[in-house]
């Protein structure tokens, strides 16, 4: 590689896409400087919900390198099961019924962050790599008659030039700031309180079950086996989620701790153990959830990517989040790489605009996919609808039992499915590939 053509790469945020992108990058030979708000002592306890890991997800961890530390902290999941109230299965999906081999993992996010971050300071190779914490961006702009684009923060500094920003903030991303950046969002009316909880009595943890019970469509509870923290590995955990409208998380303080603790023992008794260890509500953690759509992943006059939550942000319901954003990573790395190789005698900014084109192509229709799904299953699982809430009842239960159907469920679920194709999905490659 010429040296014109290694890259100044300026990332904001510090999450799972930003971080994963700084990786991948850097080993093609570019300098990487990650912006992240968060001080550093704060990064030592990073926060967020259980999350699960999909087969396609987990290909993308292997490839970065980190598949056996995730693995190791991680909860192995087998079976997806929901039930209504009276008992009746509403999901009952297994991934040895896609294939044999496939599995997801359900994980602290902790753990992950830990596990991205370490690869970064435990690998001599990852000396170009930056990190700046305290960083309030504001904006990315393009300054009258200097090349590349700059970093611009709350206080008026900038920092650059560089060849290519990549945004991976999340869902309050600064891309709203960018006035020129199309992009659509929509907040549901539907969020959740959620806590991660020792399962002492491992009532849920040795089952490698996503376990799911439901009333209608208005209330859901959400038991995830989590692993361990890297802060308490003796510690075997459960995030539990508990569904409930945004406007409605200041009624059930108001109404106390115990009586939100028998409303879920009501819906089910076997969580008994686990309330218990919630002693307060600061243990509730709130959660809201939004849908964001960009008509395009970059924006050509500043040369930025977007990727992650902020370029996509869906509700939960697919639990897909840390996956495509994963796979934003890994394909923006390559779409870099291939576009250098291909312009090797041409301009910098020539390869960059190759590569955003690039990577928007690749992404665009698979993204768009997963965002109708969700769109979709949004108001089956958290809306105020008991028509809909029958319905669902009614026919998801037999659907998962119906060989084509199922499967069509099972490549949606694992991150395989091809742009909505029925019964096709990608290249084995890219969700088997943890398994070789």
């Amino acid at each position: 590689m010429s040296l014109q053509q290694t890259l100044r790469i300026g990332i904001v945020g510090m999450g799972t896409g930003g971080l994963a992108s700084a990786i991948f990058i850097q080993r093609l030979g570019h300098h990487v400087t990650i912006f992240e708000k968060t001080s550093q002592n704060d990064l030592e306890s990073p926060v967020g919900a259980g999350l699960g890991i999909q087969p396609i997800g987990l290909t993308v961890l292997k490839r970065l390198g980190i598949l056996n530390d995730i693995l190791s902290h991680g909860a192995k999941i087998e079976h997806l099961h929901s039930l209504t109230r009276e008992g009746k299965t509403v999901l009952d999906l297994k991934y040895a019924d896609f294939n044999d081999k496939l599995y997801g993992i359900g994980l602290h996010r902790d753990a992950l962050f830990t596990s991205l971050y370490n690869q970064i300071y435990n690998n001599d190779k990852n000396e170009n790599i930056n990190i700046v914490t305290n960083a309030n961006v504001k904006n990315v702009e393009i300054v009258n008659g200097k090349k590349g684009s700059y970093i611009s923060m709350e206080d008026g500094k900038k920092d650059g030039p560089f060849d290519l920003i990549i945004i991976a903030d999340g869902r309050e991303s600064i891309r709203k700031n960018m006035k020129h950046v199309k992009s659509y969002e929509k907040k549901y009316k539907y969020g959740c309180l959620w806590s991660i909880i020792p399962d002492k009595k491992n009532g849920f943890v040795n089952k490698k079950t996503l376990y799911q019970r439901l009333d209608s469509a208005k209330t859901m509870l959400g038991l995830l086996p989590t692993g361990t923290s890297p802060k308490q590995k003796n510690e075997e955990l459960v995030s539990l989620f508990w569904s409930c409208k945004v406007s409605d998380f200041s009624s059930i303080k108001a109404k106390g701790l115990e009586n939100w603790k028998e409303e879920v023992y009501r819906l089910e008794p076997k969580t008994f153990n686990l309330l218990n260890e919630i002693k307060n509500f600061n243990q509730l953690i709130e959660a809201t959830y939004s849908d964001t759509y960009m008509p395009k992943l970059f924006d050509e006059t500043t040369n930025t990517a977007f990727i992650g939550d902020c370029a996509h942000a869906t509700s939960p319901q697919l639990g897909q989040g840390a996956n495509l954003a994963l796979v934003d990573a890994w394909v923006l790395s390559n779409a870099i790489q291939s576009s250098i190789n291909n312009n090797n005698s041409k301009t910098t900014s020539t390869s960059v605009h190759e590569a955003l084109y690039k990577y928007n192509e690749e992404r665009k229709w698979r993204l768009r996919f997963y965002q109708l799904n969700s769109r979709l299953l949004t108001p089956v699982f958290q809306s105020d609808s008991k028509t809909i809430g029958w319905l669902r009842d009614l026919t998801l239960g037999p659907l998962c039992y119906f060989p084509p159907t199922r499967l069509q469920m099972l490549t949606v679920l694992c991150g395989a499915q091809n742009n909505g194709i029925p019964w096709t999905t990608i290249p084995e490659e890219e969700y088997l590939g943890y398994t070789l």
